[in-house]
């Protein structure tokens, strides 16, 4: 029903409840963001309510009464770093709500990217110029009110499960069990979308709204200003209801899930932690990733990690728990196993360890040759390479041609390589895959590294996956290492992104970054032309 205004000139009452589904899913990120906040604040955090006005900004209440007004920004992969000119746009909106506001609350802006340095050095300067704002106002706004990316968010495609995690970390503290997490997540993703409110028409109403909001706010008038608060007292209570009620009558039955021992007994793996897989000691090392597969089938763990026992050796695990009856993701990795024993002749391949299959779980070790990732190794590609470098990558790339050659040879493609999933050899410089990515998978809508995601990755039902996918993946990697950008949908020439790069780099990596798949390069003919530009940088 409409919402009536407890002050006449309050226009944040003017719309009528939720009457944004329709474009909501287009806000999916900063719904999660949100999510995201309350749930690090469930146990010990400072946060006491939420207020949610539309989906891409909310207020944050402590506990000692202090007001932050967050705007929330996503930029896609493929966009560059906030610049002084792209974000002084966000910011003086923010200034103009804060105004409106009686200048009486901080002010914090969220992204997905990292705002550099330099950006906020310049940042006022820009603004004022561009707005024609005294430069001593933006200055002071920046420099005295505006806290930029204090938490810099993860991209739209892994948010969602870096929310589920942060859920089952939070379990663990309020000692309950983090097998109900995705419930809980859930529960409380529910009640963000739940209290979020109609975008505005015109900036100049949101600014009326967030001021009627604020007013509000302070003098507790109005029933109406509790439709759109979540206090964390409450969704700590709703939490701990919606898991109690999971323990009490089964799995919720929306997310389908195997029974409850197999979960427990596979257990969490964190960095640092020393887990045992049937008779295996293993300690896991650096970052854990974890997906749920696309038909809710199976979830997916993968990191680094050293055996223990019975033997010792760098390893990479991948692991799946079966959340249902089907045996999908464990026959994924059977078959991922038989795959690398197929191609152990092959140089530069990756060689299968051990499968250990227990209770509901199944964990793929796979031989870590001496190397770090390519980032690691070489280091960021901000600017591109130099010359030397960026030839030692080339050169490194035709141990990775090999391998994908023998996976094309027999009808499959790699389909998820990324600077991360390719390691540098410590002992002769070769780049080869970590492990054989989603060759042995079915096609599923979005898979694919963000950045280096080939377009029919996003519609496989439409447009086949093979060979065509890998040759994208890696000219996406090249252009990156070689520009110090990621290509997007409509990459522009390398040698005009980078002065003095050979135009050879146009010639050979824009046609492999064509939108059709007919129109890229044979894969052979594309592993040639890249040995080709090793001394054309």
């Amino acid at each position: 029903m409409p919402l009536s205004s407890a002050h006449s000139d309050d226009d944040y009452f003017f719309d009528d409840r939720n009457t944004a589904r329709q474009t909501r899913g287009n806000y999916s990120f900063q719904d999660h963001c949100l999510v995201i906040r309350c749930i690090d604040n469930l146990v010990s955090g400072g946060l006491h309510r939420v207020v949610a006005e539309w989906s891409s900004d909310y207020l944050a209440v402590s506990a000692d009464g202090v007001v932050e007004l967050v705007s929330i920004k996503h930029r896609r992969p493929d966009q560059p770093f906030w610049t002084p000119s792209e974000l002084w746009s966000p910011v003086a909106d923010l200034y103009s709500y804060w105004v409106a506001m009686g200048r009486t609350c901080d002010c914090a802006f969220v992204s997905n990217l990292a705002v550099p340095a330099k950006t906020m050095e310049t940042l006022a300067g820009t603004w004022s110029r561009k707005s024609g704002l005294p430069a001593a106002e933006t200055d002071a706004f920046v420099r005295n009110v505006l806290l930029v990316n204090a938490q810099v968010m993860p991209h739209q495609p892994h948010i969602r499960a870096v929310a589920v995690d942060r859920m089952r970390r939070a379990l663990i503290d309020l000692d309950r069990d983090p097998q109900y997490a995705e419930q809980c997540y859930r529960a409380i993703h529910r009640r963000v979308v739940a209290v979020s409110t109609e975008e505005p028409e015109s900036p100049e109403r949101k600014g009326r709204r967030l001021a009627g909001l604020m007013r509000s706010l302070r003098s507790a008038v109005g029933p109406q200003i509790a439709d759109h608060t979540l206090t964390i007292a409450d969704l700590r209570r709703l939490v701990l209801t919606t898991h109690d009620d999971c323990v009490d009558h089964g799995v919720a039955r929306d997310v389908p899930m195997r029974s409850a021992s197999s979960s427990r007994a596979a257990g969490e793996w964190r960095p640092g932690a020393r887990v045992r897989v049937s008779g295996a000691l293993f300690l896991i090392q650096g970052e854990v990733t974890t997906r749920t597969s696309f038909d809710g089938s199976h979830r997916r763990w993968e990191a680094c990690a050293s055996r223990l026992t019975p033997e010792c050796g760098p390893v990479w695990l991948r692991r799946v728990d079966a959340l249902d009856e089907h045996e999908t993701g464990r026959a994924e990795l059977r078959r991922e196993a038989h795959l690398m024993r197929d191609l152990r002749a092959v140089p530069g391949a990756p060689r299968v360890a051990d499968l250990i299959e227990t209770g509901g779980s199944a964990v793929l070790v796979v031989a870590r040759p001496a190397g770090r990732s390519i980032f690691e190794t070489l280091g960021p590609a901000d600017g591109g390479y130099p010359p030397l470098l960026l030839d030692a990558a080339l050169r490194g790339l035709r141990s990775l041609g090999v391998v994908l050659t023998a996976l094309h040879d027999r009808g499959l493609s790699h389909r998820e390589l990324s600077p991360s999933t390719l390691l540098v050899t410590a002992d002769r410089g070769d780049i080869v895959p970590r492990d054989l990515g989603m060759a042995a998978t079915a096609a599923a809508p979005g898979e694919g590294p963000d950045g280096y995601r080939a377009p029919e990755q996003d519609r496989p039902l439409r447009h086949p996956i093979g060979s065509w996918t890998d040759v994208f993946q890696l000219a996406a990697i090249v252009y990156h290492l070689s520009t110090g950008y990621l290509p997007g949908h409509r990459p522009l020439p390398p040698s005009t992104l980078r002065p003095g790069l050979s135009s050879r780099f146009d010639d050979v990596l824009l046609p492999a970054l064509r939108e059709e798949a007919n129109q890229r390069p044979d894969a052979g003919r594309f592993f040639g032309d890249l040995s080709g530009l090793v001394g054309q940088s």
